[in-house]
C-alpha cells in the first residue's frame, strides 16, 4: 500500500502515548523523530501507555490498522 499523499510505500508501526508525547515506533522499536507530538497529560492519565497499530509515511501521513 502506498501513501496517498506522496505515493511512497507505507511502513508498519505502533502509535504510542508516552508520559511526554505521542510517537510512532517502527517495526524495530525505533522512534520516527518526525512523528513526535508533545502533550501535557498528567503522569497518571489513563491514555499513557496506549498503543495502536498504524501504517505510516515519513511525510506525516498515518492510518490506524486492525
Amino acid at each position: 500500500m502506498n501513501c496517498p499523499t506522496c505515493t511512497y510505500p507505507l511502513e508498519n508501526g505502533t502509535y504510542v502515548c508516552t508520559e511526554t508525547d505521542y510517537r510512532i515506533l517502527d517495526s524495530n522499536n525505533r522512534v520516527d523523530p518526525a512523528s513526535i507530538v508533545n502533550h501535557n497529560f498528567d503522569s497518571d492519565d489513563d491514555e499513557i501507555g496506549d498503543t495502536t497499530n498504524v501504517k505510516y509515511c515519513y511525510c506525516g501521513y498515518r492510518v490506524e490498522v486492525d
